[in-house]
C-alpha cells in the first residue's frame, strides 16, 4: 500500500515538475523573442521581422532592420501626439460627463483632437511612404492593398477607399 501511495506521489511530483519546466521554457523563449527587437524605445511588442506584414510581403534581411528603424522614429514621433490626443480625450469625456453646457470648450477640445488626428495621420502616412521606398515593386502593391484595407476595413461605404454603390451613378 505504501509504494502505491509512493508511485501516485512520484508520478505527481513528476508532473509538476514537468509542467514548471515547461512554463518556465515558455517564458524564457517570449523573453528572447522580444530581445531580438532589442534597442526598441516604445515597450511595444512589435518586429518586423515577426510581423503577419514580413510575411505576407517576403521581406529581406536587409529590409527588416530598415524597416524597424522607420517604425521606431514612427513611434517615436507620434507617441507624444498619442498621449496628448488621449488627456484631450479625457478631458472631453469628463465634460460630457458634466451637467453644465460648455460649448466653447468641448468645440476648442473637439478641434485640438482633429488637430492632433490629422497631425498622426500625416506622419503615418509619411512613414508610409518611406517604407515603399525600401521595397521592391512586387512588394509595393502587396503593402498598397494591405495599407489600403487596413485604413479602409470594408470599404464599401467609403467612396476614398475603394467601389462605391454609387460609382455606378456617375
Amino acid at each position: 500500500m505504501k509504494t502505491k501511495i509512493l508511485i501516485v506521489v512520484l508520478i505527481i511530483s513528476i508532473g509538476i515538475n514537468i509542467g514548471v519546466i515547461f512554463t518556465v521554457g515558455y517564458r524564457w523563449r517570449q523573453e528572447k523573442g522580444r530581445q531580438k527587437c532589442s534597442g526598441l524605445t516604445t515597450g511595444q511588442d512589435y518586429c518586423w521581422n515577426r510581423s503577419a506584414l514580413c510575411k505576407n510581403l517576403n521581406l529581406t534581411s536587409e529590409q527588416v532592420p530598415i524597416l524597424e528603424k522607420y517604425r521606431e522614429e514612427l513611434q517615436s514621433q507620434t507617441l507624444p501626439l498619442r498621449e496628448e490626443l488621449r488627456l484631450k480625450r479625457l478631458e472631453l469625456f469628463n465634460l460630457a460627463k458634466g451637467e453644465k453646457n460648455q460649448d466653447e470648450k468641448i468645440d476648442s477640445l473637439v478641434n485640438d483632437i482633429a488637430r492632433l488626428q490629422s497631425e498622426i495621420e500625416k506622419k503615418v502616412i509619411q512613414h508610409s511612404i518611406k517604407v515603399k521606398e525600401v521595397l521592391d515593386p512586387e512588394q509595393q502593391k502587396k503593402f498598397n492593398n494591405l495599407f489600403q484595407q487596413a485604413l479602409c476595413p470594408g470599404g464599401e461605404s467609403l467612396m476614398p477607399c475603394g467601389k462605391s454603390k454609387m460609382n455606378g451613378m456617375r
